[in-house]
């Protein structure tokens, strides 16, 4: 079963990077970054809510949404920031480049919240490897770059 997580990890890995070029065209058209990005994720909420309907997904604890700490409701944020911080760099930088410096965000954020056990993660410890890994990574964008 893991495997098929790796893969559908990839496949996230691939709509990002298409995501990307598609929110920047849409901006280019309309003239306005914000805007682009709102309309993107007003559109992916319906498109998720659609899915919901039509896979009769619709159980939900709404009481339990009451009493949330405010920090669990950032997430939608998160995504917000996400697709409008594309929209406005990557036609200025680069696909490539925008990727690569979002991975270098993503992969040390991600050893940080494993090193910790943040947000629900499995307490994983940094290794000399995973900071290689990390280094050779910003390697690969400073290579980039040139």
């Amino acid at each position: 079963m893991f495997w098929q997580f790796m893969i559908l990890s990839i496949i996230c890995g691939v709509a990002s990077s298409i995501q990307i070029g598609l929110n920047a065209t849409l901006a280019k058209n309309i003239s306005n970054d914000l805007w682009a990005a709102i309309l993107a994720l007003f559109i992916g909420a319906v498109g998720l809510a659609i899915y919901a309907v039509a896979t009769q997904n619709l159980s939900v604890k709404w009481q339990s949404l009451v009493g949330l700490p405010l920090w669990m409701w950032t997430g939608g944020l998160l995504g917000a920031v996400f697709v409008a911080g594309s929209v406005i760099a990557a036609p200025r930088v680069g696909a490539v480049m925008f990727v690569g410096l979002v991975l270098v965000g993503q992969v040390v954020a991600s050893l940080l919240l494993d090193h910790y056990g943040y947000l629900g993660f499995q307490q994983t410890p940094m290794s000399l490897s995973k900071i290689l890994g990390v280094c050779l990574l910003i390697g690969g964008v400073i290579l980039i770059k040139k």
